[in-house]
């Protein structure tokens, strides 16, 4: 498989019309593709009538020159979340560019010795895609783990609170809130103190 952005866009444009799912059918999976292909391949699906999404940031850049140019920088490598039914999923997961979902080690192997898709839950993808809409705070990803510490609810990042965890970053005294993806790491970012609400557990 080649992950060259030329090959990507020349792959023909289709998608089945059989099927057709519902949104309650779909569910977040994560497409592994080449690296730096990330960007090309969503577009490509977005193309081809699939829902896809890419973690990233709209930042400035400036170069040595004094140029100045806003740019799309991907915080998750390799990585293309696809909202999808599972027909749909299958679908994508044949395309040469696509080098696999995701899978999740947790479950047990089916009787061809495979395990399910991982699955990121919606209000983890909601949490993730509304930190990275906000441009005055610092967004990163880590792929190690974290001690998790309280539940909270983060205001000012959506029209109503959304969930979270406080994490600790290794070496780091400072806390930040962050969003443990499934199989993937956590995303964070520092939050002050105000905007948060500590939830009582269950």
């Amino acid at each position: 498989m080649s992950g060259s952005s030329e090959n990507i866009k020349s792959q023909p444009v289709t998608l089945a019309t059989s099927n057709v799912a519902t949104v309650a059918d779909r569910q977040w999976y994560v497409a592994l593709v080449a690296p730096r292909a990330e960007k090309t391949v969503r577009d490509a699906l977005l193309q081809m009538g699939y829902d896809a999404f890419v973690a990233s940031r709209k930042e400035l850049h400036v170069w040595a020159r004094g140029q100045r140019k806003i740019i799309e920088r991907v915080l998750i490598s390799c990585v293309v979340f696809v909202h999808a039914a599972e027909h749909e999923r299958l679908q994508v997961v044949s395309l040469p560019f696509i080098r696999s979902f995701l899978t999740n080690p947790a479950s047990s192997k089916n009787e061809l010795g495979r395990r399910p898709a991982a699955v990121i839950p919606d209000a983890e993808m909601q949490l993730l895609q509304a930190m990275l809409t906000q441009n005055d705070d610092e967004v990163a990803f880590a792929t190690t783990d974290f001690a998790v510490g309280d539940i909270v609810e983060v205001l000012g990042l959506a029209s109503q609170p959304l969930s979270a965890r406080i994490v600790r970053l290794p070496g780091d005294s400072h806390n930040y809130v962050g969003v443990q993806l499934t199989s993937l790491g956590c995303a964070y970012m520092s939050i002050s103190p105000e905007r948060l609400i500590k939830v009582k557990p269950h």
